[in-house]
This record gives structure tokens, C-alpha cells and sequence, in this order.
């Protein structure tokens, strides 16, 4: 088992609501519950706000369930903020072209807050960005062993 903190990005988590796909959504919610239980896994204050977006967007969800839900997943996870050297990264990285903002704000924040790991389907799994690691926790038939390992 390892002591490493890692986050969820904003798909994986909507996912577990989502019963249009029921692959994802089972893969979703055993690494939800698997985050819950080992109690190293942060939430970016924007995957909270893009939750709150994605569940809306899919137009299933009415208001008070998508407010439940992100009321949910912040009492179940610490959440971290952002701060303008984080944005600074985003920009140096969308202005490179490794990454888009949106998803530079992502890395930079979770990997000011300490974590080693992102997990979330929209960035190159295995790619490495700012010491964090973006591993994909859909890919292949079964959650990857890297993935395992982290959960505990």
C-alpha cells in the first residue's frame, strides 16, 4: 500500500452518477469507494464546480440533486483552492501546448496540494506533467494494477 495523495477529476466522479454507461459508472464507484477508504484523496475546487456543470448538462439531474451531490462529495473529500501561481502554470503550460488551461489549473493545483497522481479519463495516461502522473482508471477490462496499488 502506498501513503500517496492523489485526486479525482471531474469525469470520474460524474460518472458514478451516470447509468447511460454502466461500465464506466461500476469502474467509477469502486474508485470512488476505494478513495473514500483509504483517506488520501483531494478534490481541486474546480472539479467541484465542473461537476456541479456536468451533472447539470446532462440535463437527468435536476438542480438539488447535482447541489446534493457536490455537498456529498465535499464533505467526503478535503477540497483545495487555487491561487494564482497555479493559474501561472496553467498558462505557461497552454501557452506551450502540453496541455490545455483548463487541464494545466488541474495539475498545477492538485500538484501544489501534494498529490502524486490524477486520475481521470482526458489527459495521456502515464504522461507526467509537473511531477503529477495522470493514470486513466477505465483503461483495459479491469481497474490497472498502478491504480490498485494507490487505492490500497
Amino acid at each position: 500500500m502506498t501513503a500517496e495523495r492523489f485526486a479525482l477529476d471531474t469525469n470520474l466522479l460524474a460518472y458514478t452518477r451516470d447509468d447511460s454507461v454502466p461500465d464506466k459508472q461500476a469502474r467509477a464507484r469502486d474508485v470512488f469507494w476505494r478513495a473514500i477508504c483509504c483517506g488520501r484523496c483531494l478534490l481541486s475546487i474546480q472539479t467541484v464546480g465542473e461537476l456541479y456543470a456536468s451533472l447539470r448538462r446532462r440535463g437527468a439531474v435536476p438542480v438539488a440533486a447535482a447541489i446534493e451531490t457536490v455537498r456529498e462529495m465535499t464533505s467526503l473529500f478535503p477540497v483545495i483552492g487555487i491561487v494564482p501561481e497555479d493559474a501561472e502554470r496553467a498558462l505557461r503550460a497552454a501557452a506551450a501546448g502540453t496541455m490545455s488551461y483548463w487541464d494545466g489549473l488541474m495539475v498545477a493545483t492538485v500538484g501544489r496540494a501534494g498529490c502524486t497522481t490524477l486520475l481521470t479519463e482526458d489527459m495521456q495516461d502515464g504522461a507526467v506533467h509537473g511531477g503529477v502522473i495522470i493514470r486513466n482508471p477505465f483503461a483495459g477490462k479491469q481497474l490497472p494494477a498502478e491504480i490498485v496499488a494507490l487505492l490500497g
